[in-house]
């Protein structure tokens, strides 16, 4: 088996993984091995390059036959990360390479040749966790047990050409979105979240989100 560890945001994004994409690239003979962002006690959260850097190097140092990849929110990332600062009119393909670049740069600068820095895998989630969930609305509803939001949910997802696309400010990052529809969203982020994507399966999301079925499909290329 092809080992990949893959430094995460938060819980979430853990057992989204555990939940859904790990069965998937377990087929082609690849294993996920999650990993909160951090170090113990100040795990999570506060994505900035050095808590990131410092995260992917120890991971890559710890097994150096291992690949090293990333899932990171957009949205969340410091102002200051490579790449963040793409001009405003580029697409949400091009935000994330440039973001994928910066970040691809700086852990080679780190690791150096000797270490063969092509097990790293930079990836950035566009533009957080919660757009993937806009890919099935219906299955969104339904796992929120509110079936009376299926239509404006469906009506945000209309609103982009994937869900990909939705907003990462302040006030309509998707996560925002649900909660304005659904409050209890904020609190349950970790059951809600992963549970409601289980629901409409990892081949819905991967068939309306480009950006995401491509990692998922470079992860099992490894195997």
């Amino acid at each position: 088996m092809i080992r990949v560890y893959v430094v995460v945001e938060g819980p979430t994004e853990e057992k989204f993984l555990k939940l859904l994409v790990s069965p998937q690239v377990e087929k082609k003979k690849v294993q996920l091995f999650p990993r909160i962002l951090g170090r113990p006690r100040h795990k999570g959260g506060n994505v900035n390059l050095p808590r990131v850097i410092d995260s992917v190097y120890r991971t890559m140092m710890e097994d150096q036959s291992a690949y090293c990849t990333t899932m990171f929110d957009y949205y969340g990332l410091d102002p200051e990360f490579p790449g963040r600062k793409a001009p405003l009119h580029s697409s949400t393909e091009q935000k994330a390479l440039e973001v994928e670049k910066g970040l691809r740069e700086a852990i080679v600068g780190k690791i150096g040749d000797k270490h063969r820095p092509d097990r790293f895998i930079p990836y950035v989630q566009m533009h957080e966790f919660e757009g993937l969930l806009f890919s099935d609305p219906a299955a969104l509803a339904d796992n929120l047990e509110r079936s009376g939001l299926e239509r404006s949910l469906m009506k945000i997802r209309e609103s982009f050409a994937t869900p990909e696309d939705i907003d990462d400010d302040s006030i309509n990052a998707p996560s925002k979105r649900i909660i304005a529809l659904f409050a209890e969203y904020e609190n349950n982020k970790v059951s809600f979240g992963p549970l409601a994507a289980g629901k409409m399966g990892l081949t819905v999301i991967m068939d309306h989100c480009p950006h995401f079925r491509q990692w998922v499909k470079t992860l099992e290329a490894l195997g």
